[in-house]
Order: C-alpha cells, then sequence, then structure tokens
C-alpha cells in the first residue's frame, strides 16, 4: 500500500511588530491551528521560532513573541 502524503501544510499570516523585545500582534485565525509558527521579516532571509503569548478568538487577535534577537 503506498505511504500517506504528509498533510501538514503551511499558511502565511502578517502581523506587526509591536516593541523590540519580539512581541508582535497577529490574527488568532493565523495561529490557532498551529503546531509551530515562523516568523519572515521583510529584508531579513532568516526566519525565527515563535510562541503564542495569547489569543482572543473573539476579536480575532493573538500576541506571538519571536524566540532570539
Amino acid at each position: 500500500m503506498p505511504e500517506m502524503p504528509d498533510r501538514r501544510g503551511y499558511e502565511l499570516g502578517s502581523g506587526v511588530v509591536v516593541d523590540r523585545t519580539g512581541y508582535i500582534l497577529t490574527n488568532n485565525h493565523v495561529v490557532e491551528k498551529a503546531d509551530r509558527i515562523r516568523v519572515k521579516f521583510t529584508g531579513d532571509p532568516r526566519e525565527y521560532d515563535a510562541k503564542i503569548i495569547g489569543t482572543d478568538p473573539p476579536t480575532d487577535l493573538a500576541v506571538i513573541r519571536v524566540e532570539g534577537k
């Protein structure tokens, strides 16, 4: 029997950097089902791991924080 393809997908979203300590405001629907969050900034080829700090589904807002510098 053939092996099932990997069903994990990649979604794109946007956010606004709130301050220099790595907090980012985004939409809840962007992160609510995520197993892993990676952030890429315009003009920077690197990607950064981020974690969810808080969410508010009724307003569709979420705060994430980038790990590292």
